[in-house]
């Protein structure tokens, strides 16, 4: 689902190591992994001769994944399947640019060629691309470093967030719309308890 050998395939293009001096980390804050699949991830980067660029961190707190967003050029997420975005938005906040897979909570998080760049899922070829046309314009890169905080402080902030549930709430209260002020709550609550 997090589409981490899409990420691989894609930075084991040599077209990209032309570009510069590369390097990817791979962080697992997950705490549920497959070992499994956690063999098969460090087999691919082995087999595709990526093993002496790549850093696999483990589970981080938030502060140390703060940072390592802070010194990143480029955060990826290659998602198969991804309902919040909330990996985008945590790179977002810390003023970094974000390639993400054009699916779920990604399609709305992360707005294309404003705050990130978004490609179609499990696509390696264009998230190839998407690398080598950031990679190669630090301009640019930065640039959407910064729309990338901006929109976060403007959309996703916990008093953003929290005026727009109140103002849905009032509108739903005002047209007497009683079964859909239950389902928001219900879903409230569980977002809450998520």
């Amino acid at each position: 689902r997090q589409g981490v050998e899409t990420l691989v395939k894609a930075i084991s293009n040599p077209k990209l190591h032309s570009l510069g001096n590369l390097r990817l980390t791979l962080i697992n804050n997950s705490p549920n992994i497959n070992p499994l699949k956690q063999k098969r991830i460090e087999q691919l980067v082995w087999e595709l001769g990526l093993d002496n660029i790549t850093t696999f961190v483990p589970g981080l707190s938030r502060e140390e994944l703060a940072t390592y967003h802070a010194a990143a050029d480029v955060c990826v997420v290659p998602s198969h399947y991804n309902p919040s975005g909330m990996v985008a938005m945590d790179a977002m906040a810390s003023g970094t640019p974000v390639i993400a897979s054009n699916l779920g909570g990604l399609k709305y998080v992360v707005e294309h060629k404003k705050s990130g760049i978004l490609f179609p899922a499990q696509n390696s070829f264009l998230l190839t691309k998407a690398l080598a046309h950031l990679i190669s314009e630090p301009q640019l890169r930065s640039q959407l470093g910064i729309s990338a905080r901006v929109r976060i402080e403007e959309l996703f902030t916990w008093d953003v967030v929290a005026r727009q549930l109140s103002e849905f709430y009032r509108e739903q209260i005002e047209q007497q719309n009683l079964e859909s002020l239950h389902q928001a709550l219900r879903y409230s609550v569980r977002a809450v308890g998520a």
